[in-house]
């Protein structure tokens, strides 16, 4: 999964903390470490028995739930706050997008490679704009 966020969302990865890693976590990680790229590597923190001490400098507590190092609790008072975790579910065939008009007004086409960049600059006369893109 990081090799394809590596390859099509480059620089989107603030980092990665991985917290309460299975025994086997270390062996599977030098595994993959390969085949990722430095700048991504460098991103990725595992986390000892001082966990919740690192969370807290990366997640403010008040919006970090009490058992992950917090103080949030959801409103029945459960440390977990499992009411914050929304599942997922189909995504409604509206949404689909089948074909794409590439000569859309404004419309430009790219190839970047790989760790390579692309500067774009908008200007946003609405507030609550969304910007999109594809890749085709």
């Amino acid at each position: 999964m990081l090799t394809i966020m590596e390859q099509h969302y480059p620089e989107t990865l603030k980092s990665i903390l991985v917290v309460r890693a299975p025994a086997i976590f270390p062996i599977a990680y030098q595994l993959c470490k390969p085949f990722l790229q430095e700048y991504t590597r460098k991103k990725i923190q595992v986390l000892g028995s001082n966990w919740r001490d690192v969370l807290r400098q990366h997640v403010d507590k008040d919006i970090l739930p009490e058992y992950w190092g917090g103080t949030k609790k959801d409103p029945d008072g459960n440390p977990k706050c499992p009411s914050l975790i929304k599942q997922g579910g189909e995504v409604p065939k509206s949404y689909y997008k089948t074909e794409f008009d590439l000569t859309q007004k404004g419309m430009i086409t790219k190839d970047i490679s790989r760790a390579g960049a692309l500067e774009l600059k908008y200007e946003v006369h609405k507030p609550a704009s969304v910007l999109r893109y594809c890749q085709v």
